[in-house]
């Protein structure tokens, strides 16, 4: 019998063994912390939201998708100003049959290890370090590291070309509340779904925010909030300030009044959740794609995963789905394979992997984080959304699947795309109502009035429609 070693007890190695071992193979996970102290003492990495290509990967493994305890994201908001006070775009759209959820990653690892545990696997709760690897990889066929961006990860050189950035791009901060309703009648000055959207800001040069409703541990539906700081910027140092969840709470209610005052009034009630001191993060996260092949301290070969594998920015939602979907496709490599697990099987599983999924997962990433990696091509596929309720899903299905369209080589490619999109109109016009909805933010700016509705007004803004 295939025996597999999964060093890391995070969401995406508990889900790893896990699933290994429901397809018959013996399983060994290796956790630094047993799944309570994981459970109390840690906090969510992110918001860990899956859509869903990455669900069905969940479901088709056997694995809970929590689909029936969260609250469901049927959709996102947008809202996108060039720079601060400069309202510009207004667009909404569902996310159909990729709506998606958004769970504690402590209540998926804590749950996966226990199962684990129960139905006859192996929980080896013990720190791994570069002496000791070398041992496991010996007892074991095959030897996966998901020990996240830190632990192991130095064992696997990082891809420079296919990483793409020598610093981090973003400050980061998070915090999960609650005190106010997960429903409709949240967020409703930005669409009719009101909280069933995610909620999210561009503000071309500070940053970006995003509200998602999410599954806590103990407070159950909630909200998370996710804020990305650009380097060097006012809202940068107010990241930095917290050090405990008031004060993150603080400064994001703060920032709302300063810079968001279209959702201050759903903001405003929000509260910290006292029985999680560590309902909250900051942070910096460098974009690194691994190599697939590292080598314990006796030259044994293992095998990276999740974010040891491909760690990118949370701001285009890929993280947590790149990691299942990388689960998927090593378990069904494993159970097809024939013969030992050596070093040109890893090199080959991993580069199928990144050819499918991980290669688009980047290029959706780097969309958002940096304009001129998508360049009028960006630039394109945003103004279409705000022109057009489906553009605008369209767009917001590629978090989903970003393979389905990534990359789109030029303009032309991205103009077929919204053809497409928009079931066949020429996609001048998607442009033009686009344009048309541009001059009349402008205009209402121009005219001392704002574009997005302030918590005082009672209809809704036009979004875009067909």
């Amino acid at each position: 019998m295939t025996r597999v070693a999964v060093i890391g007890a995070g969401q995406t190695g508990a889900a790893m063994a896990l699933a290994l071992l429901k397809q018959g193979i013996e399983v060994s996970l290796y956790s630094d912390r047993t799944p309570q102290s994981l459970y109390e003492n840690t906090p969510p990495t992110g918001t860990a939201v899956m859509y869903g290509e990455a669900i069905a990967v969940e479901r088709r493994l056997g694995l809970a998708t929590y689909e029936d305890l969260a609250p469901p994201i049927t959709g996102l908001s947008g809202y996108v100003l060039p720079t601060a006070g400069v309202e510009l775009m207004a667009f909404s759209g569902s996310l159909g049959d990729n709506a998606g959820v958004g769970v504690d990653t402590r209540i998926r690892s804590f749950d996966r290890m226990n199962e684990l545990i129960r139905e006859g696997g192996r929980l080896v709760v013990d720190e791994v370090t570069p002496d000791t690897l070398d041992e496991v990889a010996r007892e074991h066929d095959l030897t996966f590291v998901a020990t996240g961006k830190g632990g192991l990860s130095g064992l696997f050189a990082r891809d420079e070309d296919r990483s793409g950035y020598s610093e981090p791009q973003r400050s980061l901060a998070l915090i999960t509340v609650t005190g106010v309703p997960v429903d409709e009648s949240m967020f409703r000055g930005r669409s009719a779904a009101g909280g069933q959207y995610n909620a999210f800001t561009i503000v071309g040069d500070l940053g970006e925010t995003i509200w998602c409703p999410f599954l806590h541990k103990t407070a159950g539906p909630s909200w998370s909030f996710l804020g990305f700081a650009r380097s060097g910027t006012e809202w940068e140092e107010r990241f930095s300030r917290p050090t405990n969840a008031d004060e993150m709470l603080a400064v994001v209610k703060n920032l709302h009044q300063d810079y968001l005052p279209w959702d201050w009034e759903d903001v405003r009630h929000m509260e910290v959740i006292r029985e999680d001191r560590h309902s909250w993060l900051k942070g910096r996260v460098l974009p690194s794609i691994r190599a697939s092949v590292g080598h314990t301290t006796g030259g044994r070969p293992v095998m990276s995963l999740g974010d040891t594998s491909i760690a990118l920015d949370p701001i285009g939602a890929q993280g947590a789905q790149s990691g299942i979907k990388q689960v998927g496709h090593y378990v069904d490599a494993i159970a097809t394979h024939e013969g030992p697990f050596d070093e040109a099987w890893m090199n080959l599983t991993f580069e199928d992997y990144y050819a499918r999924f991980g290669r688009a997962s980047n290029l959706m990433t780097r969309m958002f984080l940096d304009q001129a990696a998508g360049g009028q091509v960006n630039e394109t596929l945003i103004t279409a959304a705000n022109g057009d309720e489906r553009a605008a899903s369209a767009l917001f299905g590629l978090l989903a699947a970003p393979q389905a369209a990534l990359p789109l080589q030029d303009n032309d490619a991205a103009l077929a795309w919204i053809s497409r999109a928009c079931d066949g109109e020429d996609p001048q016009q998607v442009l033009a109502r686009a344009a048309a909805r541009i001059e009349k933010a402008q205009a209402l700016q121009q005219d001392g009035q704002p574009y997005f509705p302030r918590p005082t007004a009672a209809a809704t803004i036009e979004v875009a429609s067909v």
